[in-house]
């Protein structure tokens, strides 16, 4: 209902076979807009093999539209929660963005695949320049616990990872690189990994083993190219040593070099 400027929702509903949604809140209409409004949602999503019927979800958004302010909260065993605060006239768009959740997994019900535990996801800047971090437990069967760490610049146009960083018991991975989505996907970056327990990865084998790789990969308008300019490799396995250099260039075509 309306009154003067001021506008109050008491309550909204909107029941669909999709889903339901349930609206209450404030806004003014002075100045910047100042509001506060709750969203409620329950999923009947057939989606997913049927994986996202039965959520729940809540959103509550408060502050004018200079410096509006957004928690988003899912139940389940995610247990995820994200908060957010934006500028949402300003052309840039100024924010900072942060996410922590318990337990994510694929597939969503039943007996994961695989589980990403603990996480926390942060992020602050603009949009033409912003900065994030992702942290984060990985889980796989028949694999080692993986903690992931990625530090990470972006902008409308690519992604720097500065590095994205995977570490076991035994073994450490670290890329750093450039992906970029204008005029195609493109990728140049280079790749360190070292095991001091090969065992980790491949049971019926003993031994060390490091990995450099510098990498460079284009696709546009249908048509790839890969380069792996540099390659080197050196260890032990089961007793004997290792040594590798090399280099390999291919693309769409089937031309390999």
């Amino acid at each position: 209902r309306f009154k003067g400027t001021e506008l109050d929702v008491d309550s909204l509903t909107i029941q669909h076979e999709l889903g339901d949604l349930a609206l209450n809140g404030h806004l003014s209409l002075v100045e910047y807009y100042p509001l506060k409004a709750t969203l409620s949602a329950h999923s009947r999503l057939p989606w997913l093999d049927q994986q996202l019927k039965g959520r729940d979800a809540k959103l509550v958004a408060e502050g004018p539209l200079t410096d509006l302010n957004g928690a988003l909260t899912l139940t389940g065993q995610e247990q995820l929660t994200a908060k957010v605060r934006l500028n949402t006239l300003a052309p840039d768009l100024p924010f900072t963005f942060s996410a922590a959740w318990k337990a994510l997994q694929w597939p969503l019900v039943g007996t994961p695949d695989i589980q990403a535990l603990s996480g926390q996801l942060e992020s602050s800047g603009h949009l033409s320049a912003y900065q994030a971090r992702l942290t984060s437990q990985l889980k796989q069967a028949h694999l080692p616990d993986l903690q992931l760490d990625s530090q990470m610049t972006g902008s409308l146009a690519g992604l720097e990872f500065k590095p994205l960083s995977l570490k076991t018991a035994h073994s450490s991975l670290q890329v750093n690189g450039q992906l970029g989505w204008t005029d195609g996907l493109r990728w140049q970056g280079q790749l360190q990994g070292q095991t001091q327990a090969i065992k980790e990865w491949l049971p019926d084998m003993e031994g060390r083993l490091s990995l450099q790789v510098t990498s460079k990969f284009d696709y546009a308008q249908g048509h790839w190219q890969l380069s792996l300019p540099n390659v080197k490799g050196e260890g032990v396995l089961n007793g004997y040593a290792l040594n590798m250099a090399g280099k390999l260039a291919g693309n769409d075509q089937h031309q390999w070099q």
